[in-house]
């Protein structure tokens, strides 16, 4: 839940190198292994994000809706 696209990504690929130099498929345990070794920015970069998220909050628009406001508009429309 905490990793990136390009971070899921890059474990996709660490565990593809593994899985081919040991010449078999792309298993399972080498995603989960390759996942333990990678730490996301989103733990790394922790307190830099949070002022990122302060900071933006009054100066920007969300990328996603509120789900509160927008069910109350569509109940308010079936009405």
């Amino acid at each position: 839940e905490l990793f990136s696209g390009a971070e899921l990504e890059q474990i996709v690929v660490s565990g593809l190198t593994v899985a081919f130099a040991d010449s078999r498929e792309l298993n399972t345990d080498d995603l989960l292994d390759s996942a333990r070794e990678i730490v996301p920015l989103a733990i790394t970069m922790d307190d830099k994000l949070k002022d990122l998220r302060e900071w933006a909050n009054p100066r920007a628009r969300r990328a996603t809706a509120n789900r509160r406001r927008v069910d109350f508009f569509s109940d308010w429309e079936q009405t």
